[in-house]
């Protein structure tokens, strides 16, 4: 029940359903069933496991005793070992994932720095592309969590939105830019364009609206409502601005409430 096309595809097969195509693709598959490798050595090193999707050049390539993974492009999953239900679509995509769990990776280098990071959404091109093994954190959008290695719990939608974030946790970045200066900052949310767009390591902060906290480095404990809210804070602490522009005047002062 198996089909082998190309030089020693799936050539040790003895499970049930397996397709393998191309160069050594599956040919060492001993026991698996239902599993699907497509391209010069897809899941070359695959053992034992069932319900795999291998496509591209070396999809797959190390993986052993894998279940339930999709991985598509050249290179994708290249390093997986043991991991389960992984899915990686672009070139490189999760390609250093050895043991992680339950990793989304879509996009061109999309975690590709991923080794047994587990629980992460990454969606677009370079998302999530440093991170390690950071878990349960989310991305969409170009280049949003960039540089994060050992982050967990955030979420970032936007292009470049919290891409410069490295080991912060349990932050939310929405829209283009926002948050794109943090690196180890905690507890914040920024909704709108470049919103908390310079701040560093600042916490507890709340920005919603275009521009709002965009000035703020290191403060903690704003909440910024409205177009340019607080916009001109740096480092004060404890502000609260609603409405649009309002406490832009405000540079380094504590615990107002315009």
């Amino acid at each position: 029940k198996n089909v082998g096309i190309g030089y020693q595809a799936a050539y040790t097969a003895n499970g049930d359903e397996n397709t393998a195509i191309g160069y050594n693709a599956l040919v060492d598959a001993t026991t698996g069933n239902r599993n699907t490798a497509l391209g010069s050595s897809a899941g070359e090193n695959f053992t034992t496991g069932d319900d795999n999707v291998a496509i591209g050049r070396a999809a797959l390539y190390t993986a052993t005793t894998i279940s339930d993974t999709v991985a598509v492009g050249k290179n994708a999953l290249y390093a997986m070992t043991t991991g389960t239900e992984n899915t990686a679509i672009g070139y490189e995509a999760g390609a250093a994932v050895t043991t992680g769990v339950a990793n989304t990776f879509i996009g061109y280098v999309s975690g590709d720095a991923n080794t047994t990071g587990g629980y992460n959404t990454a969606l677009g091109s370079s998302t999530l592309s440093a991170n390690t093994t950071g878990d349960k954190n989310t991305a969409l959008g170009y280049g949003a969590l960039l540089s994060a290695t050992t982050a967990s719990f955030n979420t970032a939608i936007g292009a470049f939105a919290g891409d410069a974030l490295t080991t912060g946790a349990q932050n939310t970045y929405v829209g283009l830019q926002a948050g794109s200066s943090a690196t180890t900052s905690n507890n914040n949310v920024a909704v709108g364009f470049q919103s908390m767009l310079s701040m560093t390591t600042g916490t507890r902060n709340t920005a919603v609206g275009a521009i709002s906290l965009d000035a703020a480095t290191e403060a903690n404990d704003n909440t910024a409502f409205g177009y340019g809210a607080l916009s001109a804070n740096t480092t004060g602490t404890g502000n609260t601005a609603v409405g649009s522009y309002a406490g832009d005047n405000i540079t380094t002062g504590n615990y107002n409430t315009t």
